[in-house]
């Protein structure tokens, strides 16, 4: 197992920020973020060209971007290459090494309506972002995001059935086990399609304060890490909702969880 550094997004970060009742400051931010031991952060692909300078700033990488696009809709891939390519050009110019890829449907939706026509279309529009992403030598990974498992486990088969081999995986393992699944099974049963993690740990649907507690065993996840020879970036996405009632600040619970992780990958 190769980790190349702890990454985040900044979400995660604003929500902490509009919490605490705190005014939103990129620059106060990204210091914690360096403080709390990450070593990159991952930028939305409308964020690239205003904050990278920040982001190097403050001593960051820039792991990563993220898109959500709707995979499953007929006619996407007329657009991709007009939406894609220009992410890709920002992305290797700021030597990140990942597009990470929402399949957007259901954020409000309570039950499901993909059908498999839709997720066979998903993985052949994956496809074609990693045909666009393969000169810039960047991976192209679909990020599970979906609460309904009917999506969440279509959204799995777009890229184990119906993508080319070239696309993976972005395993999210809260939104894993929010839709029901188990996070630590799909790095087991596809090593080879894991091109990167989002790590955060819940009691059910509710995110904990850091990922020690939680559902999700850590220490089996990152065995599973090992055994698939993982090779990419840690992303932590810490999420304190009102609900989590976290009683340390960000900085103090992504350093406790970095120092965590650190554990176990030295064990």
């Amino acid at each position: 197992m190769i980790n190349k550094g702890f990454t985040s997004n900044l979400w995660v970060w604003s929500e902490r920020f509009k919490l605490d009742g705190r005014e939103w400051d990129l620059e106060t931010c990204l210091n914690e973020c360096a403080q709390s031991g990450l070593n990159g952060i991952e930028l939305n692909a409308d964020q690239l060209e205003g904050m990278y300078k920040q982001v190097q700033s403050a001593g960051l990488a820039v792991s990563a971007s993220y898109i959500g696009l709707e995979l499953h809709k007929e006619g996407l891939g007329k657009e991709l290459k007009e939406r894609i390519l220009p992410i890709a050009e920002q992305l290797v110019s700021l030597k990140g090494t990942d597009l990470l890829v929402n399949a957007d449907a259901d954020f409000n939706a309570t039950t499901a309506f993909k059908t498999e026509d839709d997720f066979k279309r998903q993985g052949e529009h994956l496809s074609m972002i990693a045909e666009l992403l393969e000169p810039y030598k960047l991976n192209t990974a679909m990020h599970n995001h979906a609460a309904i498992h009917e999506h969440a486990v279509g959204d799995l088969r777009a890229v184990t059935a119906y993508s080319s081999p070239s696309v993976g995986l972005c395993v999210d393992t809260g939104w894993a086990l929010t839709s029901g699944c188990n996070p630590q099974e799909w790095v087991e049963k596809y090593p080879e399609k894991v091109f990167a993690v989002h790590l955060r740990n819940q009691f059910g649907s509710v995110p904990t304060e850091d990922l020690i507690e939680g559902d999700i065993s850590m220490p089996a996840f990152i065995d599973a890490l090992k055994a698939a020879q993982y090779e990419g970036w840690i992303s932590l996405e810490l999420w304190h909702r009102k609900d989590t009632n976290a009683e340390r600040t960000m900085l103090e619970d992504y350093r406790l969880s970095i120092d965590y992780l650190n554990t176990l990958i030295q064990a």
